[in-house]
């Protein structure tokens, strides 16, 4: 899409970690899938509560990645069952409380907000992103653009292609209350690892 812009990078990183992104850089799509693949696996098993037992009940550690084509999900799926990690890509509203991180590849970042653009026309995407504990997104360095007025006409581009369900995702959930007490992961994921690859996916 573009060239990579040093100085916008560094803007990115600066403001991804006043929102709690923590930032990774990796050189492709397939050393992005291995991180996340890693990334779950070192995460503490997630814990499902059965009706009948009410007992919190070990469970594997799932991975989703809802938006790959074929390929992209056989590699990993194979990076996933090399740490005996549950990888899948539909089936979300079955695993609502499983889920301990999902995958995606952002198609756009914005670094004055550390903000990805994620196309959610997918209702697995969006049940993904949301139900996870930790959200890790693969974003092309050649694709982070200083603010939103540069990013106006690619939006346009992809709505022309095609129906678009922009997602604008800056870090991981967070909320306060009236007393300015501020939770982190009520309503969505509580990390967000973005991994900044070299090359496009």
């Amino acid at each position: 899409m573009g060239a990579i812009d040093q100085k916008t990078i560094e803007r990115f990183k600066e403001k991804a970690a006043l929102v709690s992104i923590e930032i990774s850089e990796v050189k492709n799509l397939t050393e992005a899938m291995d991180q996340a693949a890693e990334i779950c696996a070192a995460a503490r098993p997630a814990r499902l509560v059965t009706a009948s037992q009410r007992q919190p009940q070990p469970a594997e550690n799932i991975l989703a990645a809802p938006a790959l084509n074929d390929a992209d999900f056989k590699a990993l799926s194979e990076a996933g069952g090399q740490r005996k990690l549950r990888v899948i890509n539909n089936g979300l509203r079955a695993n609502l409380s499983g889920v301990e991180a999902a995958f995606t590849i952002a198609d756009m970042g914005i670094a004055d907000t550390a903000t990805i653009v994620l196309n959610s026309l997918s209702e697995e995407t969006r049940l993904a992103t949301m139900v996870c504990e930790t959200h890790i997104v693969a974003l092309p360095k050649s694709k982070i653009f200083m603010d939103s007025y540069q990013v106006e006409d690619h939006l346009r581009e992809l709505l022309n292609e095609n129906a678009m369900y922009a997602a604008f995702i800056s870090g991981p959930s967070r909320t306060a209350d009236i007393e300015r007490v501020l939770t982190i992961g009520v309503h969505g994921p509580v990390a967000m690892r973005v991994l900044l690859m070299d090359e496009e996916a």
